[in-house]
């Protein structure tokens, strides 16, 4: 559960875009060198890449 006095992260911000937006997570590239396979958020980030709502490092 998020606490409402810390910032969200940008895992957590891409989790919350791709669910308000009912896109699916995908297992594409996300182009981004510090975004691994197997961290938990990878699909959710390479949704929102895909969709151009996020890009730079992240």
């Amino acid at each position: 559960m998020h606490r409402l006095e810390q910032p969200v992260t940008r895992a957590e911000f891409a989790v919350l875009v791709v669910k308000y937006s009912r896109a699916e997570p995908i297992q594409e590239d996300t182009g981004f060198k510090d975004v691994a396979k197997q961290d938990w958020y990878y699909s959710y980030v390479a949704v929102v890449k895909e969709k151009g709502f996020m890009s730079g490092i992240f």
